[in-house]
Parts: structure tokens; sequence; C-alpha cells
């Protein structure tokens, strides 16, 4: 008979298959025959079955070898703990938490591992567990301590079970290791506690805001600004309640343009507080966008500038006060000057107006003699009106306009005004003035007040100089776009002390002068985003020069 161990399945149903269907064995085969063909039927189907089991059982053995894999090899922990804390199964992973090998745990309670100030908890851990529902979970964190010394923070999530042996019941958890999660957490709070320090501490004003412009956070500074709690406007629109109407639109136009990207910008508005108060904001503002780029949320580093403004304003009008004072004071040294230029048309109309009343009194009237002389007095009677209407818009008191203005024009009418000096020092004067210039933003008196000073400074440095005395007056275009007023004389010059210090308030080399001529042109230039210097003119004389932008910058407020 075969050893059919040796037989691979398929050969064996086969072999089966043709024993079944053998025929029948004559009337002379012996009973002997028929039960060797049948047990060796029989053989073949046991062995079949044998066969079937081994398969089954390796099956089974492989699956419990990738199961002990999957457990010993997981990244997370496993403990079967007894009812009194003692571990009765434990994973390679937990074993390696432990610090010692699986053979050694077993048996051996976990307080043994336990930080001394977790055993309470752990032990309320396990009652709840050992009371709750089976497949409902109980979580806590606790920490323990390996041989090494080292704290490990555990996420503890525990489920009752019964035991294989006599359904005894134990508590089956999983344990993860969370230690660089935990510090990350602690290292992300501190980085949080600092930041709220930060932002309670510093003085701007810090909001952040959603995209439809509901208020987020709000630091302390904007609720001591304002007097609302963050509490009070979490989740209002800012300009519900803290906008004057009138700057609602501009500061939705400045929102607008940040949400769509457009950012850093900056703005000004006001903030009205709870008790109606106007507080002005000057605001540096950002956006902050999530991963995929769409912004999340609108963030205003504000600075009360309201004091600042104030102070600006009031420092203003001291500004255009002295200015004022200057120009008073200025007219009063020209004024036998300025008492000679109007004195001359009134001259002329007097000895016209004496020649009309000579002809009529002597019966020569006509229309053809009287026509001149009546003209003239119209024509000087202008002049006088002119002369005396420019000096006293010089010298009123006013609030400062800026309008647009011909510089060349600004330098002719100074120059008229020093005329009569000019005459009777003998100074010759001459104006190179370049033609086509674009006109400036500036308010004319100020700037006009300026020229004026420096020609006249000028014209006292020459006042007593040997040689040849001029002054000469140039405008021109630079390169960057700028007009400068250049007035040079040929006097004995400056000292290079006096040339750096000539712009300070009350630094004079007049023996009666206070200092604050230059001191003021330079204040009204800077005021116009101008600059005003000094430099030598060769190895005789100086050169002061005034540059102003083609545009201003800034506006009146």
């Amino acid at each position: 008979m075969p050893d059919y161990r040796k037989y691979s399945k398929t050969k064996l149903a086969d072999e089966l298959k043709a024993l079944q269907t053998q025929p029948g064995n004559s009337s002379d085969v012996t009973a002997m025959q028929q039960l060797a063909h049948d047990l060796q039927v029989h053989q073949i189907e046991l062995e079949m079955q044998n066969r079937e089991l081994r398969e089954a059982q390796h099956t089974i053995e492989e699956a419990r070898d990738r199961y002990s894999s999957l457990y010993d090899f997981a990244p997370t922990g496993y403990i079967t703990f007894s009812a009194s804390g003692l571990i009765l199964e434990i994973n390679l992973t937990a074993a390696k938490m432990l610090g010692k090998e699986r053979s050694r745990l077993v048996g051996k309670p976990f307080s043994l591992w336990l930080h001394p100030e977790d055993a309470s908890l752990f032990s309320a851990h396990l009652r709840r567990t050992l009371k709750s529902p089976a497949y409902e979970t109980v979580h806590d964190v606790i920490r323990i301590k390996n041989p090494e010394g080292r704290i490990i923070d555990l996420y503890l999530d525990s489920l009752y079970a019964e035991s294989s042996h006599g359904n005894i019941p134990v508590c089956r958890s999983s344990l993860l290791d969370i230690t660089a999660r935990k510090q990350m957490e602690i290292a992300l709070k501190a980085e949080h506690d600092f930041a709220e320090t930060v932002l309670g501490t510093i003085a701007a004003l810090v909001v952040v805001l959603d995209t439809e412009g509901r208020i987020i956070r709000f630091n302390h500074a904007c609720e001591q600004a304002t007097g609302y709690s963050l509490e009070e406007v979490r989740n209002r629109p800012c300009w519900d309640f803290l906008l004057l109407p009138e700057e609602i639109d501009g500061v939705k136009a400045v929102f607008a343009a940040l949400r769509a990207g457009q950012f850093p910008n900056e703005h000004e508005n006001h903030w009205l507080t709870k008790n109606g108060e106007r507080r002005l904001v000057h605001w540096t503002n950002t956006a902050m966008p999530k991963p995929d780029g769409h912004i999340e949320y609108i963030i205003g580093a504000g600075i009360d500038i309201t004091k600042q403004r104030r102070a600006e304003e009031v420092a203003h009008w001291h500004q255009n006060e002295l200015a004022h004072i200057a120009r008073l004071g200025m007219m009063g040294e020209m004024a036998s000057g300025l008492a000679h230029e109007i004195s001359q048309p009134l001259t002329a109309i007097t000895t016209y107006a004496q020649e009309c009343v000579r002809q009529i009194r002597a019966g020569e009237m006509n229309t053809a003699t009287l026509q001149l002389p009546l003209e003239q007095i119209a024509l000087q009677a202008a002049r006088a009106r002119e002369i005396i209407q420019h000096l006293r818009g010089f010298i009123s008191k006013r609030q400062p306009t800026r309008t647009e203005t011909d510089l060349n024009q600004l330098v002719q009418r100074a120059v008229a005004l020093v005329r009569v000096e000019t005459r009777r020092h003998g100074i010759t004067v001459t104006l190179d003035l370049a033609p086509g210039l674009p006109a400036v933003s500036v308010d004319a008196i100020q700037i006009e007040q300026v020229i004026l000073n420096l020609l006249r400074n000028s014209l006292e440095a020459m006042a007593d100089a040997p040689g040849k005395q001029e002054l000469t007056v140039r405008t021109s275009l630079t390169d960057n776009q700028e007009i400068e007023v250049a007035v040079t004389d040929t006097g004995p010059g400056l000292t290079p002390e006096a040339a750096a210090r000539v712009f300070d308030p009350f630094y004079t080399t007049k023996e009666d002068g206070l200092g604050l001529g230059l001191a003021i042109c330079r204040t009204l230039t800077e005021a116009h985003d101008g600059r005003l210097s000094v430099s030598p003119h060769g190895n005789l004389g100086t050169t002061f020069r005034l540059t102003l932008p083609i545009r201003g910058l800034h506006h009146e407020r």
C-alpha cells in the first residue's frame, strides 16, 4: 500500500475518486480484498482531513504570531492590571517604558513605577474602570519614573474586562507616551502667557478682527482707552459702536484692502470711548492668512495720538504767532523804506491832482488836457492800493492756507519790498529766474517771509562790506524735481562755527539781533517739507538755499 502522507492534496483527491468509481469485484474476490479496498479509501479520507487540520493550525499560528507582533511592537503600551494593581500582562512597548524585561514585570505592582504624587490617582483610575460598564473607557494622565530617573507622562486609557481564568475582573489599559506633547504644551503655554503679558502691558492698542470685522481680541490698552472690556466687545463689529459715522466708509475701505491681501498699511481714525469721548488713533495694520492663503484675521496696532495731535496744533498755533510777530518786526524795521515806497504813488497822485485843479481855475479845462492827469491819478492810486493790500496781507494774522503758487512771483514781490534798501546802499540786484517752473503747494505769505528774511540778511551782511555789493537771486529746477531759490551776496561770509549754528534759535552775529529770524524760517520751510541751507560763495560772500518740493506732501489740519 502506498504512503499517502507523501501525496499532495490534489493527488490524494484524484486517488480517492479513482477508488470510489472502481467497479465492484467479481464473485470469486474474497471478502478480505473488499476489506482492504475499504480501508484504503478510509485512509485517504483521514489523510485529507489531517492535512486540512494541519493547514488550519498553521493559519492559526500565523495569526497568533501576527497578533503577538502587533501587540508587542505597537507604538502604544498595553498592560492588563488586576483589581489590586498588579501587572498581569504587558507588551514589549510598555515594558520598555518601565525599563525592565517583561518577565521581571509580570506579577509586580504597577505602583513601583508611579510618580509618588500620582499613586492615589492611579488607584482611583482602577476603581472607576472596574465599576464602569463594558466598552466604556476611563481616561487619565499619570506620571511614571523609569530606572534612569526620567519622568514620563502617560495617557492612560482603560476598559473593564474579565480574565479567561474564572471570570475575574481585570483592567485592560493602553499607555501612550505624551511626554514630548506635554513639553510642547508647556512651551506653547509659556509662549501664550508671554504673548498675553506683552499684549497686556504694552501701551499700543492691539485689536484682532475676523474677516467680518468682528472683534476677536482686545488688549488691556484698548480696554483702558475705550472703557470697554473684552467681554463687552467680543464678536461685535467694530464699526457698530467704536467709529464716528463719517469715518466708517474710510475704515471699511482700509479693511477691504487688508482682506484683499494688501498689507501692511496705515491709517488714522477716531475711536469713540464708552463715555462718548473721541480718541485719535494712528493704526499700523496687517493680516494673518491661513495655510491655504485665505485671510483669517485682521490685526491692528494703534497709537493714541490725541494728546500728540493737540500738542502739534498748539505748537502750530505758536509757530504761526511767532511768524506773525516776526513779520510785524520785519515791517517795523523796514518802515522807512515802505513809507517811501508808498509815498511815491501818493506824490504822483498829488502832483496830477494839483495840475487838474490849476487847469480848472485857469479856465483851461477841457477833455483832452484833463484825460492824461486823471488816468495817471487812477494808475498811481491802483499802485498804492496794491502795495497797501500786499502789506496788509503780509502782516495779517491768519490761518495758513496752501495754494498752487508761482515761486518766481514770490521772489519778485519779496525783492520789491527791499528795493528802497538796495537803492539806499547802492546794492546791485540781479534776478536769474528760470522760466516755466512748475507750481509749488505752499502758504504764499510764509514762503515770501522766508525769502524776504534771506534777502534782508544778505543786505545787512553787505551794509558795511567794502568793494562791489551785489545780490543775486536765482531759481532753478533740481535733478530731484524740487525748486531751489538761491540768494547769494558778496558780504564778508560766515565763519564755520556761524555757518553750523546760523539756524539755531537765539544764535545771532548781530549786536542787537534776537537770533529768531532764520530759526523761524527753517521751521516754516520744514513745515512745507522743504530744506534751508547755507554755504560759502567762493572766497567772499554767502549763499542761502531754499528748496521746496513741487507738490506739498502734507495738508493743513
